[in-house]
């Protein structure tokens, strides 16, 4: 069982959010709890005004919609019935019984989760104390929970059962196959939920393998000076397709100034992440011999590692880029302490070995974005150096700064 608890501003778009999957197919409403009524009688607008109402009654605080997930193994067993008594128990245990709140049982990915709409203010119009609600009581509910209902547990012994909670295998988004936000909100949430990263290019590195893109805006263009951050599905050849969509659209808010928060705090816990692939590559090219550079990646992907090797014009190696699927991290060579000049005489051309010349970039364009890969496809790389060379000439920074301009000389009438 995974958990994950969001403070949000936009009430309405949480709920137009869960709504709209549940008119389209994709979910339904299982539980209303404290809204005095049966579920069939709940209209969009009943629910929105039961919830509105509680929160005017607190006008300091801003966020104060909860949207709680709940996901599940595939391995779960979970009907109806047994959703609902789950999502009651876990509400209780984290002290929102009395609150009003919603539960959507979702069927859009291949593990069962139940989304929960609730509110932090109480009918006195004081906020339900959040401060670490994650350790103090979720952590201990979620625990508890796995033992008591026989849920696969999602830590210790089973660190390796998470990662099927939470699947790298995030189905990638085609334009005009489904509506291009709703697309979009799927692949951009789920990459939010389970992957770790630590900049803007870092984030397009894992929305890339899956058909998006954020785009903060070019260099002294009005949605770059003011902070702001658009969406859209890209083609196999990496071009936008369709009218972007404002991060603030989004009922969950993936705004740069959000963002810049996760990065922050995924910057001091990277190192957490990296040993699984430093251990992975080391082993890798410890094997006596020199190897192919399509060996090489194939045997990284073997191990939910997928690896793109970035060369110059004359074929010396740049850079290394990974995305570890099995710890849920992006990495460069730097990350995990890997020499470029000891990879480049471990690595014969594909052709010395093989009998077939292939490179990295050709390889790439041999697959459809959207299939399984082995390859970080080409036109992502192609974005994301250009990413990159943004953020090192400091792409975060403040808003006032981006603002300044030339002060105008004073005529003096000389």
């Amino acid at each position: 069982m995974f958990v994950k608890i969001r403070p949000v501003e936009n009430l309405r778009n949480v709920l137009s959010y869960n709504e709209h999957k549940v008119n389209a197919g994709h979910a339904e409403l299982i539980l209303a709890s404290r809204f005095g009524c049966e579920l069939e009688d709940l209209g969009f607008y009943e629910k929105l005004h039961r919830f509105q109402r509680m929160n005017d009654r607190n006008q300091h605080i801003t966020k104060k919609t909860l949207h709680i997930f709940l996901s599940f193994s595939p391995d779960d067993i979970l009907d109806t019935e047994k959703m609902q008594q789950l999502a009651w128990d876990y509400m209780s245990r984290i002290g929102f019984s009395a609150q009003p709140y919603l539960v959507y049982k979702h069927t859009d990915t291949v593990h069962p989760h139940l989304h929960i709409v609730t509110t932090s203010i109480k009918p006195n119009g004081r906020q339900m104390n959040l401060s670490y609600i994650g350790i103090r009581k979720s952590e201990p509910a979620r625990k508890a929970m796995e033992q008591e209902y026989g849920l696969v547990i999602a830590e210790g012994r089973g660190k390796e059962k998470r990662n099927e909670i939470a699947p790298a295998d995030i189905r990638a988004a085609i334009y005009g196959e489904k509506e291009t936000k709703s697309e979009i909100a799927r692949v951009v949430e789920q990459v939010l939920a389970y992957y770790h990263f630590t900049s803007l290019s870092e984030f397009n590195t894992l929305l890339a393998l899956k058909n998006i893109t954020a785009d903060p805006g070019k260099e002294g263009s009005r949605i770059r000076n003011n902070g702001g951050l658009t969406y859209s599905i890209i083609n196999d050849r990496g071009r936008k397709e369709g009218i972007p969509i404002k991060a603030s659209a989004f009922h969950f808010e993936p705004t740069l100034k959000n963002l810049q928060a996760k990065f922050d705090k995924e910057c001091h816990r990277k190192h957490l992440y990296t040993g699984h692939a430093k251990k992975v590559v080391a082993t890798v090219l410890s094997k006596s011999g020199r190897m192919t550079e399509n060996d090489f990646v194939r045997t990284l992907d073997k191990k939910k590692i997928q690896c793109s090797i970035i060369r110059d014009e004359e074929g010396m190696i740049l850079n290394v880029l990974l995305v570890d699927h099995f710890k849920k991290i992006v990495l460069t060579e730097k990350d995990i302490e890997l020499s470029v000049a000891v990879l480049q005489n471990k690595l014969a051309p594909n052709n010395a070995i093989d009998g077939e010349s292939v490179t990295v970039e050709s390889a790439a364009h041999q697959h459809r974005p959207f299939d399984k890969q082995i390859h970080i496809p080409h036109y992502a790389i192609t974005i994301l150096k250009g990413m990159w060379a943004e953020e090192n000439q400091n792409i975060s920074s403040s808003n006032e700064f981006l603002r300044k301009k030339k002060k105008k000389k004073r005529n003096t009438g000389n």
